[in-house]
């Protein structure tokens, strides 16, 4: 199956191998009425990664804070979502699961962009 959406080399996908879907998206632009100018847009993308479904919880988090302040073009399938490249501002996670062994199961994960 195809990439459900890419940002810079990290995908969300689902396949035989993978299932590391999107849980939700939103987004916001808006004016700046007093100086009349149009506000940076932002984009909050949560998900979670799961240890049983193929994923790497740990490589997802390591990959993600070395890119932390890195701008590249979000892609919804194959179209780019908004014009800009989007600079990865925050990422928060929560709902961590361990196993018995103390390995992380799953982890979700929320990352907020801004508009370059």
């Amino acid at each position: 199956m195809a990439v459900m959406c890419k940002w810079g080399k990290f995908k969300w996908k689902v396949n035989k191998k993978l299932v590391k879907p999107i849980n939700d998206m939103s987004g916001s632009f808006s004016i700046d009425l007093e100086k009349n100018t149009r506000e940076k847009k932002t984009l909050t993308l949560p998900y979670t990664c799961y240890l049983a479904l193929g994923g790497q919880p740990n490589k997802d988090l390591a990959w993600l804070d070395r890119h932390v302040g890195k701008a590249y073009r979000l892609y919804l399938g194959t179209v780019h979502f908004y014009a800009q490249k989007l600079i990865l501002e925050k990422v928060s996670v929560s709902d961590i699961h361990t196993g018995t062994n103390g390995k992380i199961e799953s982890m979700t994960y929320s990352l907020t962009f801004k508009e370059e």
